[in-house]
C-alpha cells in the first residue's frame, strides 16, 4: 500500500480505487482482502465486474475478465483505478478549443521501448545541435 500512497502524494494522480484478485491452484478467481478497509475494490468491482463477468461481456470488462482468467494459477494480479489528474488541463484546453479526444491507452513494453529509444535519439540529436 505504500506504493499507491507514494503516487497520490505526488498529486499527479488519485487512486480511486483498487481490487486484489487471485487465481487459486484449481483454477478459481477469488477476490483478495487488503488490510482492515473492506471497502477496497468496491468501486472496480461495480465499474468492472471481475469476478462475475463472463467470456460473453463486451469491451474492456471483457478483457479485464480475460486477464483475471489468464493470470497464472497461485498467482494475483491487482487492479488500480486512478484518476490523472495532470490531464485536467488538457480536457479543457480541448473543451474550450472544440477538440476532441480520439483514444486512451496505455503503452505496451515492447511500444515502450521503442519510445523510449526514439525520445532518446531525439534528446541525442538535440544536444548535438546544441553543441554545434
Amino acid at each position: 500500500m505504500a506504493q499507491v500512497d507514494a503516487l497520490e502524494a505526488h498529486g499527479a494522480v488519485r487512486v480511486l480505487d483498487l481490487l486484489a484478485v487471485a487465481r487459486t491452484e484449481d483454477g478459481a478467481v477469488a477476490e483478495l482482502s487488503l488490510g482492515e478497509d473492506e471497502e477496497f475494490g468496491a468501486l472496480v468491482s461495480r465499474l468492472v465486474p471481475v469476478l462475475n463477468a463472463s467470456a460473453t461481456t463486451a469491451g474492456s470488462v471483457q478483457e479485464l475478465w480475460r486477464l483475471a482468467q489468464s493470470v497464472p494459477k497461485g498467482t494475483a494480479v491487482v487492479f488500480l483505478l486512478v484518476e490523472h489528474r495532470w490531464v485536467r488541463g488538457i480536457f479543457t484546453a480541448l473543451e474550450q478549443e472544440g477538440g476532441a479526444l480520439l483514444g486512451v491507452g496505455f503503452l505496451t513494453p515492447e511500444l515502450d521501448v521503442l519510445v523510449d529509444t526514439e525520445v532518446a535519439a531525439l534528446e541525442e540529436a538535440a544536444r548535438t545541435v546544441a553543441a554545434a
